[in-house]
C-alpha cells in the first residue's frame, strides 16, 4: 500500500509538472481535449489510488488533488493552449488593455448571440464561461458541507475568478470582461442551487468516499492499467518537448482574440482579408516579423505561396475556392475563387472551414 501512495504521488508530479511545461513551451503541443483526457486519467489514479488504502482521510485528501488537478486544466487552458505565449507585462498588451475591457453588463453575451461569428466561437464564449467553474463548486461542496452555502460559495467564487483574471492581466493572455464574471461566477451558483434544490450532494458525495466493495484485484488492475497509459502519455510529452521539429522557426503565430464575435474585415487591393477572432502574424525566411494584412500588402505572402505552405483540405465547385489548413501552426486559408471573380481570403484557426455565408 505504501508504495502505491508514493508512486502516485510522484508520477501525479511528474506528469503535472511535463504537461505544464509542454504547453508553456508550446502552446499548440495539446488540443483542449487532449488536456482534458490527461488530467482525468491523473484524477482516475487518484480516485483507484484512494480505493485501494480506502481510508475516510485518504479520500478526504484526494478531494484536494482534484481541486488541484481542476486548476491545472483551468489554467492551462486559459493561459496557454492555443495561445501564442506568455508575456509578463508586455507593453503594448498593458497600451491596449484599457481600450479592450468590457464593464457594460451583458453587452459581450449580447453580441455573441446576435453576431456573425461561427457556432463554435459562441459555444466555447458562453457556455464554455457558464460551465467553467461548476467543477470547482462541485468539489467545494465534496470536501465540506460549509460550501454548500450560496453566500460561501459565492465569495469564493468571485476571489477566485479575480485571481485568474489578474494573471491573464501579468501574463498578457486576456483582457477583463464583466460578462466573464457573469457568467463563470453565475454558472457555478446556479449549480449549487440546483444540488441543493434536488438534495443529491449527499448521494454524489458517497462515490467518493467507498470503494464500492470492489475485489483487491480488481482495484490493483484499475490503478496499474491507469498507471501505465500515463506513463505511456508522459513519454510522448517529454519525447515531443526534446523532438527537433519543435524548434524550427515557425511561419505564422496565430493568436485568438478573446473578446471577437465576428469576422473583422480588412479592405486590400482587389479583395478583402476576414479574420475570424484571431490576429496573425507572419514570419519571412529571414526571421522578419509583420502583421498577415502587411505580409499580403507587400507581396512577402501571395496566394501561391500560401497553397504551397499549407496543405488543402478541401476545393469547392464554384471556380476553384479551397481551404488549406495547417494544424502544426494552428492557422487555416479559405482562398475564395469564384466564377464572379471573387478572391477574397478568410483566416482563422485549424477548425476554420468554409461556409455559405463567405467569398459573397
Amino acid at each position: 500500500m505504501k508504495k502505491i501512495n508514493i508512486s502516485h504521488y510522484i508520477i501525479l508530479l511528474l506528469s503535472m509538472i511535463l504537461f505544464i511545461v509542454s504547453v508553456f513551451l508550446n502552446p499548440y503541443s495539446f488540443s483542449y481535449l487532449a488536456a482534458l483526457v490527461l488530467i482525468l486519467l491523473l484524477a482516475l489514479l487518484v480516485f483507484s489510488t484512494g480505493i485501494i488504502i480506502n481510508k475516510q482521510e485518504f479520500y478526504q485528501k484526494n478531494i484536494t488533488k482534484y481541486i488541484i488537478l481542476y486548476f491545472v486544466l483551468l489554467l492551462s487552458l486559459t493561459m496557454f493552449i492555443n495561445r501564442p505565449g506568455v508575456s509578463f507585462f508586455n507593453k503594448e498588451f498593458l497600451e491596449d488593455y484599457t481600450r479592450t475591457i468590457n464593464i457594460i453588463p451583458f453587452k459581450t453575451i449580447i453580441s455573441y448571440l446576435t453576431g456573425i461569428a461561427n457556432i463554435g466561437i459562441k459555444i466555447t464564449n458562453i457556455l464554455g464561461n457558464l460551465i467553467a467553474f461548476v467543477p470547482f463548486s462541485f468539489l467545494l461542496m465534496l470536501k465540506d458541507k460549509k460550501y454548500c452555502k450560496l453566500k460561501k460559495q459565492f465569495v469564493i467564487l468571485t476571489v477566485t475568478v479575480f485571481v485568474i483574471e489578474i494573471l491573464q492581466l501579468v501574463t498578457s493572455t486576456g483582457r477583463f470582461d464583466i460578462d466573464d464574471f457573469i457568467l463563470n461566477i453565475g454558472g457555478g451558483l446556479l449549480f449549487v442551487i440546483l444540488l441543493n434544490k434536488i438534495k443529491l450532494i449527499d448521494k454524489l458525495k458517497r462515490l467518493f468516499y467507498q470503494d464500492f466493495h470492489i475485489p483487491k484485484i480488481g482495484k490493483i488492475v484499475l490503478w496499474s492499467i491507469t498507471f501505465l497509459f500515463i506513463i505511456l502519455v508522459d513519454i510522448m510529452m517529454f519525447v515531443n518537448m526534446v523532438a527537433i521539429e519543435q524548434v524550427i522557426t515557425q511561419t505564422f503565430y496565430v493568436s485568438k482574440q478573446d473578446r471577437c464575435s465576428e469576422l473583422e474585415k480588412i479592405e486590400m487591393e482587389g479583395y478583402h482579408l476576414y479574420l475570424d477572432c484571431v490576429d496573425v502574424v507572419y514570419e519571412t525566411e529571414d526571421n522578419y516579423q509583420m502583421s498577415l494584412q502587411e505580409a499580403l500588402e507587400n507581396g512577402e505572402l501571395t496566394r501561391k505561396d500560401i497553397k504551397e505552405k499549407l496543405e488543402q483540405k478541401e476545393t469547392l465547385r464554384d471556380g476553384g475556392t479551397a481551404t488549406y489548413v495547417d494544424t502544426k501552426e494552428n492557422i487555416a486559408f479559405v482562398l475564395c475563387r469564384t466564377t464572379e471573380g471573387n478572391k477574397d481570403i478568410y483566416v482563422g484557426n485549424k477548425n476554420l472551414r468554409y461556409e455559405e455565408s463567405f467569398c459573397k
